[in-house]
């Protein structure tokens, strides 16, 4: 089904500039690299956060769940920028039983 979350401070998103790229292991890590530094960092004041949940069947065999994150008129300001994302594709995680 569909699950939809207001963006609020126990449901928070947070906007990141980097000094240059990111590795894909970045946000893994137990305790942040100090390069590449953060420039600057943005929190969400309005948003809806959207899960929306599909069974992964094989043969007829529920094996799992795909969670699909997305997020709509996301807004971040910080009383010198503003930056709004109308729709915002984050991904789709997996999970096997």
């Amino acid at each position: 089904g569909e699950k939809t979350l207001d963006v609020t401070s126990s449901n928070s998103v947070t906007y990141r500039i980097f000094s240059e790229a990111i590795g894909t292991d970045y946000f893994c890590q137990d305790i942040p690299p100090i390069e590449p530094s953060i420039l600057k960092e943005l929190s969400a004041s309005d948003g809806t956060i959207i899960i929306i949940t599909e069974e992964i069947l094989s043969n007829g065999t529920l094996t799992g769940y795909a969670h699909t994150v997305s997020v709509e008129n996301l807004l971040f300001a910080d009383g010198e920028e503003r930056i709004l994302f109308e729709t915002f594709e984050f991904g789709t995680l997996e999970i096997g039983l």
